[in-house]
């Protein structure tokens, strides 16, 4: 009898503990700040889970994609640094030389003009169309230069004014017309320069 009395009781400890097994299952309950979830619970977790994992990822491969673009950014920048320091200081020196605008003093100018076209057996006419405030020592603006002569001779004064090493302009708007005598009018505009007076 005291075997079925301890098997009862242990019958009814193990029908017990069925019972508080098969509840922890299914509900979820807290014991002293410790959550302990069912079945449910944990399937939740696992999904919300699942859910993190997918936004990390995509954050992973939105950071390897900014890192890859920074990357390409710092390469371009290097090879421009490189671009730009491969320049040479006597580089440098050559833009600055073909960039700079001349100055010239109008009589300095219309001496060496003249003399040019005298040297060719040419009559000069230099017309000054400048723009600028009369007030002021110099003025930009286009001078035109108007000359008679023979053909031959026009040819040689343009030559000889825009191979000059002083002057360094070129004519510009050139036009020729007959006149008598076996002798042409050439005009011809220098723009852009800048006369002091």
């Amino acid at each position: 009898m005291k075997q079925y009395i301890v098997i009862g009781i242990l019958t009814v400890v193990l029908i017990v503990l069925i019972a508080l097994t098969t509840l922890l299952a299914l509900n979820d309950f807290s014991i002293a700040n410790i959550d302990i979830l069912s079945i449910k619970g944990m399937q939740n977790k696992k999904q919300e889970l699942t859910l993190k994992e997918a936004e990390l990822t995509v954050a992973e491969v939105g950071f390897q994609s900014a890192t890859s673009a920074l990357q390409n950014a710092k390469d371009a920048y290097a090879a421009s640094k490189n671009k730009y320091d491969a320049i040479t200081d006597e580089q440098i020196e050559t833009i600055k030389e073909a960039t700079k605008e001349d100055h010239y003093y109008i009589d300095w100018l219309w001496i060496v003009v003249g003399e040019y076209a005298e040297e060719n057996n040419l009559t000069l006419n230099v017309i000054d169309s400048r723009t600028g405030n009369s007030d002021v020592d110099s003025a930009q603006g286009t001078i035109k230069i108007k000359v008679l002569g023979r053909y031959e001779d026009i040819a040689n004064f343009v030559f000889e004014i825009e191979n000059d090493n002083e002057l360094r302009f070129k004519l510009d708007n050139m036009a020729m017309e007959y006149s008598k005598d076996n002798k042409v009018i050439a005009t011809f505009d220098v723009l852009s320069m800048e006369v002091l007076f």
